[in-house]
């Protein structure tokens, strides 16, 4: 006879656990991103970015879809975990390092990335 299907509450159980090993030991093949710190994809722990965009409202030149905009934003990036984007080492627990833990970068807990840009699209 065919097993009988998980209850919602077994499932969502058997997911939280994935959830957090995937936060602490995913590394994204993205080192060349373009974000100040490090990419938002390979960060473990968490990103906000809030931001605004300003579309120029000109006539285009080389295509009927041609855009240009104004994006000014800001990112916090919240670590937990040492290693952000990076593949040599296992991550660590930032709130569980010891003054006498032997590291070769000092990490970071927090960081803060305003920025502005001007972009192009044809």
């Amino acid at each position: 006879p065919p097993a009988a299907a998980p209850a919602l509450g077994a499932a969502a159980a058997a997911v939280a656990p994935g959830l957090f090993i995937f936060k602490m030991i995913f590394t994204p093949f993205s080192p060349a991103a373009d974000d100040m710190w490090t990419s938002k994809v390979g960060t473990r722990g968490n990103v906000y970015e809030p931001y605004i965009i300003q579309e120029l409202n000109l006539k285009p030149i080389s295509s009927y879809l041609s855009k240009a905009f104004f994006r000014l934003g800001y990112q916090y990036y919240d670590f937990e975990y040492t290693g952000s984007n990076n593949w040599v080492g296992a991550p660590k627990k930032i709130s569980e390092i010891q003054a006498t833990d032997m590291m070769l970068l000092a990490p970071l807990k927090e960081a803060h990335d305003v920025y502005a840009t001007f972009e192009v699209h044809f």
